[in-house]
């Protein structure tokens, strides 16, 4: 449930971004290869869900699969996160004067690849995380190497791809 939860919801707010900010730019955001990346990066970090450590209470009373509890999710989660995105996009026109094609493709793409992992461990429980609760080590070390690796695929020989 978690990753039908965290695909779903960022999926739909990543194309919300990415649609909004392709009207808004005179370029596209990012280019189609780099949000193929983006996404299979994103897919290894979940890959680790499944080692997850769950909260005691979602143990004690299991949720039943409820596509309007999903619905109402994604149609929360998505906006929220297409409303950070277009909040960076604004910082990086405005405030920071990017109007390079390429920093602003580079930039975009290793927040977005940081910002979708950091987001998992939000929505992966209900409670505060890395307070509250915590994700098994493979969670946390799948996600630091993947933001790094997102960070540093620009500054590679990848970059050319």
């Amino acid at each position: 449930m978690k990753y039908i939860k965290l695909a779903t919801s960022f999926n739909f707010g990543e194309v919300m971004s990415v649609i909004i900010a392709s009207a808004l730019l005179p370029f596209l955001p990012e280019t189609p290869i780099q949000l193929l990346m983006e996404g299979l990066l994103y897919d290894f970090g979940q890959m680790t869900l499944p080692f997850d450590n769950v909260d005691k209470e979602s143990l004690e009373k299991p949720k039943k699969l409820s596509i309007t509890s999903l619905k109402n999710f994604i149609f929360f989660m998505g906006p929220l996160s297409s409303a950070f995105d277009l909040i960076v996009f604004a910082f990086l026109w405005f405030v920071f004067q990017v109007r390079d094609v390429a920093t602003f493709q580079t930039i975009w793409f290793s927040y977005s690849i940081t910002s979708n992992l950091v987001g998992m461990h939000v929505i992966r429980t209900a409670k505060l995380p890395f307070f509250q609760s915590n994700a098994h080590k493979a969670v946390y070390i799948s996600s630091i190497c993947l933001i790094v690796l997102g960070i540093l695929i620009p500054f590679t020989a990848l970059r050319t791809v």
